[in-house]
């Protein structure tokens, strides 16, 4: 075969590539209609890939014939999954086209270049723009060069990569570094020559700009790209995104997303991973979803906090979920609750930007929340010191009045005749009153510095105790997420004693009313809210 041969096949596989897609939505159509059910196929699809993992099963009353191409187009999906009647619907058979969107998007017919900012604007999408949008970023490239439209797929597995070496570059440096900045190195350090990376970096704008309004999570990464989150948030997904990985055997940056082989699935139950065809996609590409359980088990792996924070984070902050019918390798249906991996990373994502701004003084700074206090008395030595000068002349004053009182006394002593007892009397009244002056002066003296050196003593004893070893900036996350975790869980509790309480209360009422009760029940959590508040 000459190299021209080659050429025209390679310039024909796009269009051979469509006509099997079509080929393969009518056949499938068709399959739908007649025989009204897949779970034969399910079936052998299972018992093929040879894994114990569920995948979304369609029920037989449920099968709905899926629109052709064209039609399929027109129509609004769904972020996350296609649900009919709560029940998990399987979309059409993989095959391999790369994309159905809104817009056929493909390097031999480029989208629009618009991107929609509101309900009626639309602002053309360009290199300005782009440049306008991500500055960081775009500063790094060098040359002006036009914008190119890729595969949807190949978008999704560079961006899959990026947070693979995100993570993998933190758990060599120990260093949080930013996002855009690193990117931009992968870029270059994967493609070699710089022309490269510039044209790879400006693709990679205009893709993102162009997708991210139908693929959420590619949304995530553009705001990590314009450096909306910092990178403490950047790091924390990646991290959660690992252990995921690693905890459920996965890869997310192959089409598949299960390892082929892999032991740490055998420990978990079945149905903890749903597997299913991505709704958007149609190249055999899969999506991942994710049961309560395996939710709870991520946020224990990811986030360290004991089962019962990783519980209720599971049922309270990461819902709602969606019912789902699945079934296992065994063949055996299972009805289950399930919420997509990318809604859960983008949740667990939400909660680390809900930690509250103390919290993160704590951890990120070292200010527990005293710092402020500590600095008051720290300016309220230096007003005790002007005490401490005004006392001192005052107590000088008072001394000198003493002495001459005595003296006084002792002249009056000396002459011992009736008419001076009077006067002598007085005498020795104004001198008691004086050193009881003298003493009072002494002990607010003797106050003031005990104040000036108590304050002193407890700055240089918290900076005698100053912790040695800093946390990592993966560890200083992570405490920051379980303390919030934490408080949130102790709020929830508390309000369900009280609610318990209060229904104990109307069920049995007491002699007492109504309104004595709720006083001593304010007074009952004003005594708590200062206890725990001194014990800061």
């Amino acid at each position: 075969m000459t190299v021209a041969e080659l050429e025209e096949k390679k310039t024909l596989l796009p269009y051979l590539e469509k006509i099997e897609y079509i080929n393969a939505q009518l056949r499938y159509e068709a399959y739908i209609l007649h025989h009204g059910s897949l779970i034969s196929a399910l079936m052998l699809a299972i018992r093929s890939r040879g894994i114990d993992i569920a995948v979304p099963l369609l029920k037989p009353s449920s099968v709905t014939a899926v629109p052709p191409p064209s039609q399929e187009r027109n129509q609004p999906h769904d972020d996350d999954l296609v649900e009919s009647g709560h029940v998990l619907r399987l979309e059409s058979l993989s095959s391999r086209s790369e994309t159905d969107l809104n817009a056929t998007s493909t390097a031999m017919s480029p989208p629009p270049p618009t991107t929609s900012t509101g309900a009626t604007t639309m602002t053309p999408l360009t290199t300005a723009v782009l440049h306008q949008r991500y500055p960081r970023f775009s500063a790094s490239i060098g040359t002006s060069m036009l914008c190119r439209s890729r595969p949807i797929a190949s978008l999704l597995r560079l961006v899959d990569e990026i947070y693979d070496g995100y993570y993998a570059h933190y758990t060599e440096t120990t260093r949080a570094t930013s996002f855009p900045l690193f990117v931009r190195t992968h870029l270059q350090r994967t493609l070699g020559l710089m022309a490269l990376a510039d044209q790879e970096s400006l693709d990679l704008l205009y893709n993102l700009e162009m997708h991210r309004e139908t693929f959420p999570h590619l949304g995530v990464f553009a705001s990590f790209m314009r450096e909306l989150e910092d990178e403490e948030g950047a790091l924390f997904y990646a991290h959660c995104r690992s252990v995921v990985q690693s905890t459920f055997g996965l890869s997310l940056k192959t089409k598949e997303k299960l390892l082929p082989q892999d032991f740490a699935r055998q420990y978990h139950v079945a149905g903890a991973i749903v597997v299913a065809d991505h709704p958007r996609l149609r190249d055999g590409t899969q999506s991942v979803h994710l049961s309560q359980t395996a939710c709870s088990l991520l946020v224990l792996r990811a986030a360290k906090v004991p089962k019962r924070l990783a519980n209720h984070v599971a049922s309270v902050m990461l819902a709602p979920y969606t019912s789902a019918v699945t079934v296992d390798g065994a063949g055996r249906s299972l009805d289950q609750t399930i919420v997509g991996l990318d809604d859960v990373l983008a949740r667990l994502l939400r909660i680390f930007r809900a930690v509250p701004e103390d919290i993160v003084l704590k951890y990120k700074y070292n200010d527990d929340g005293e710092s402020l206090t500590l600095l008051t008395r720290l300016q309220d030595t230096i007003h005790h010191d002007l005490d401490k000068a005004k006392l001192k002349a005052a107590l000088d004053q008072h001394v000198r009045n003493v002495r001459s009182l005595q003296i006084e006394v002792m002249k009056l002593d000396r002459v011992n005749v009736p008419e001076v007892h009077t006067k002598l009397f007085l005498l020795k009244n104004q001198l008691r009153t004086a050193e009881r002056d003298v003493q009072h002066l002494t002990d607010q003296l003797r106050a003031t510095d005990g104040q000036i050196n108590a304050v002193w003593s407890s700055v240089l004893r918290d900076a005698s105790n100053a912790p040695t070893t800093q946390l990592s900036p993966l560890d200083n996350i992570l405490a920051r997420v379980g303390e919030y975790v934490a408080a949130c869980h102790r709020d929830v509790v508390i309000e369900a004693k009280l609610k318990k309480v209060l229904h104990a209360k109307r069920r049995h009422p007491s002699e007492t009313s109504w309104a004595s009760q709720l006083d001593a029940l304010q007074e009952r959590c004003v005594i708590k809210i200062q206890r725990l508040y001194r014990q800061r």
